[in-house]
């Protein structure tokens, strides 16, 4: 199978990583993860069947990334400050569902939906692929918090956005970001293996996101934000002992000043959000 770059069409590539510095060893498919050496997007290679995702995702929210691993509760708290009261809003690829109680308890509108009926309970989460999900309304606001790097056809999701968005609707993309400090900064081998990820079949970096999103000019406005989640310690653990940890602790104004100068000075930081809204033009 020859490689065919998903953003620019460029059939040139570098190895990124082999099958065994793929996270669970890419399950002894034999993959790889290449970046383009025209437009230097990350993905992976061959890409999973549909097939063979299903099969991988039934058992998603059961696997394990390291032992004695615990559910993580992520809360993108950020998103209350977007969302107006009176819109209505959709989460896709939600989960647990633990972005949508953290939402509703403020009083915001919203509801989700996933593919992993072990995750849905037909309320706060409801089981759907987007392809099959049949809106009461248009929202005026969709949300995806890493989902977007799972997709085998970005550029279809974002086509479903732009066709199913309210006149003016707005969306968030929030996606692992190859300018991840360990990667860039330290350079760190064993977060290497750890953050190639099989369920993950692109890569994106701001640039390669910019790009990608260029080619929706003149229907969407497109806002990039390179944002630190992980603080000194997560790092100091993998720096000092090549680890992940459970907890992800909180140092105060250490963190906030450490954060600042991975994104502010040197551009750097391990989440990628994705701000956009129509723009009203067909």
């Amino acid at each position: 199978m020859n490689f065919r770059c998903y953003l620019c069409g460029d059939n040139r590539s570098e190895v990124i990583a082999e099958k065994d510095d793929i996270r669970f060893g890419c399950y002894g498919s034999d993959k790889k993860v290449l970046k383009c050496i025209n437009c230097g997007l990350v993905q992976l290679f061959p890409q999973w069947t549909e097939k063979e995702l299903d099969e991988l995702y039934a058992k998603y929210w059961k696997k394990e990334d390291f032992k004695g691993q615990k559910r993580k509760v992520k809360l993108s708290k950020y998103l209350a400050g977007i969302i107006r009261k009176e819109e209505v809003v959709l989460e896709i690829g939600c989960g647990h569902g633990d972005n949508i109680r953290f939402l509703r308890s403020r009083g915001f509108r919203v509801t989700g939906i996933d593919k992993d009926p072990s995750v849905c309970d037909g309320d706060t989460v409801i089981n759907s692929d987007i392809r099959d999900y049949e809106l009461a309304k248009k929202p005026d606001l969709i949300y995806a918090i890493h989902l977007f790097e799972h997709l085998t056809d970005p550029r279809n999701f974002i086509a479903w956005m732009i066709e199913n968005l309210s006149a003016n609707g707005r969306f968030v993309l929030e996606v692992p970001s190859t300018d991840d400090p360990l990667l860039t900064l330290y350079k760190n081998e064993k977060f290497k293996k750890f953050c190639w990820y099989p369920y993950h079949l692109f890569f994106f970096s701001k640039k390669t996101a910019q790009r990608l999103f260029s080619g929706y000019d003149g229907l969407l406005n497109i806002r990039l934000l390179v944002t630190q989640e992980y603080g000194l310690l997560n790092h100091l653990r993998w720096l000092f002992f090549g680890k992940p940890g459970n907890i992800n602790f909180h140092l105060p104004v250490l963190d906030d000043i450490y954060k600042f100068v991975l994104t502010k000075v040197f551009g750097l930081g391990d989440t990628l959000v994705i701000l956009g809204n129509k723009t009203g033009r067909t």
